[in-house]
């Protein structure tokens, strides 16, 4: 059945934001199902293959109206059948967590695409300082798998179910690690507030003058880098412990409005506005 209802939300950067460059969902699309246009992401339903790729990788969860594969698990092993679309990291890594899934039975010399795919997960568990998923002989009774779904047969001891994407769920099960790193330049950063409020995960927050930024909660979607107009930030996707980085600012009193602000720079006379008003024309 085709998926005429997948939809991309209001929350996709590139609909939000003018200079927005994620582009995650179209290059992961095995089917090329999503392009992009002026206005966003347009999505070609009749090429959809209802894979759920692109609602996996979306930093800001936006891609709505595909189920999640379904998937057959029995005593925290993976078993067939195997869907040929072999599923994202960010799914894996689900399963990892939510089943507490630890294998997979299959044979890896006849599916080269999940073979990939369990090498980036054991690779990425690595990371995390985990141990990464064993690869078990498939049985025998699952070799005609095929004749058991036509029929809906459903072996006794096989359980199955569905991982809903989430890439916040992932920072949930794994809050010391950082896999995009947000980072602002204060010689640049003009304390304007773009960014964080642009900012869908929270990762900014200004507190008694102190501009702190959380990565463990940051999904990559760089939105701050697209609103920036100071071009003060950038995002470094690697693996990296959390931290939580806190930056001072100082308050001062503008000389021209005679209003407090909040700068980083030491000899700012200004605030923001009368710096681009020179001439006074903020209101008092």
């Amino acid at each position: 059945m085709l998926s005429h209802n997948i939809t991309i939300g209001a929350e996709c950067a590139r609909q939000r934001f003018r200079f927005a460059t994620c582009h995650a969902c179209v290059e992961a699309c095995p089917a090329q199902a999503l392009t992009l246009t002026e206005e966003g992401v347009a999505v070609d339903a009749e090429q959809c293959i209802e894979c759920a790729v692109c609602q996996f990788i979306c930093p800001q969860e936006a891609i709505r109206g595909v189920n999640s594969p379904l998937r057959y698990f029995r005593n925290h092993t993976l078993v067939a059948p195997f869907t040929t679309i072999a599923p994202t990291l960010e799914e894996l890594l689900l399963w990892h967590k939510e089943q507490g899934i630890t294998a997979i039975a299959i044979d890896l010399s006849q599916a080269k695409a999940w073979e990939r795919a369990l090498l980036l997960l054991n690779e990425r568990l690595r990371q995390y300082g985990e141990e990464g998923w064993s690869v078990v002989s498939p049985h025998t009774s699952e070799v005609n798998v095929s004749r058991r779904r036509l029929f809906h047969v459903q072996r006794a001891d096989v359980q199955m179910t569905q991982i809903q994407p989430g890439l916040r769920r992932l920072h949930y099960f794994w809050p010391q690690i950082s896999d995009a790193r947000p980072m602002m330049d204060p010689q640049k950063c003009q304390l304007c507030g773009a960014c964080w409020r642009a900012c869908g995960q929270q990762v900014f927050s200004l507190n008694e003058g102190h501009l702190q930024i959380n990565d463990a909660l940051c999904t990559g979607c760089q939105n701050c880098i697209a609103v920036c107009f100071h071009q003060a930030m950038t995002v470094e996707l690697t693996i990296l412990p959390a931290k939580i980085v806190n930056l001072h600012a100082n308050r001062k009193v503008c000389k021209t409005c005679q209003k407090s602000f909040l700068t980083f720079q030491q000899n700012a006379q200004n605030c923001l506005y009368c710096q681009r008003h020179r001439y006074g024309m903020r209101a008092s």
